[in-house]
């Protein structure tokens, strides 16, 4: 990349930065890195998960498949109804689709035929806004 090209970078990103979405994604980020009952289901998500998981390998007939995959349900559905949880998934999804957004438009603007990585990819593709397009 040429040095205009990451100068124009650094702008775009110390602007998404300052948006509201983006501060709102780091106080929920820094609510749920800092709640003990939090990492407390986060750790208990992450343990029944493993037991989960390899008594799944074994196929149904694991003697605990069952006591573990509902262990595993209970510990997830647990985390996930948390508020702190719930806010942080909210704020991480609103910062996600901005983004998906601003990679959506550089792609069209470039060219109609790039293909964004996003999950708005399957969209269909509007023209370039540059001449050149």
């Amino acid at each position: 990349m040429d040095d205009m090209l990451l100068h124009l970078t650094e702008n775009l990103i110390c602007e998404i930065q300052s948006e509201s979405i983006y501060k709102n994604y780091l106080k929920a980020h820094n609510a749920l890195v800092q709640s003990a009952d939090v990492q407390e289901l986060i750790e208990t998500f992450k343990q029944t998960s493993e037991k989960y998981y390899e008594a799944k390998a074994f196929g149904k007939h694991h003697p605990n498949l069952r006591m573990y995959q509902s262990a595993f349900s209970e510990a997830k559905s647990a985390l996930y109804r948390h508020p702190i949880v719930d806010t942080f998934k909210r704020a991480e999804k609103a910062l996600e689709d901005t983004l998906d957004e601003v990679s959506k438009r550089i792609a069209e603007t470039v060219s109609s035929r790039v293909k964004a990585n996003t999950k708005l990819a399957f969209l269909e593709r509007g023209g370039s806004t540059c001449s050149s397009g």
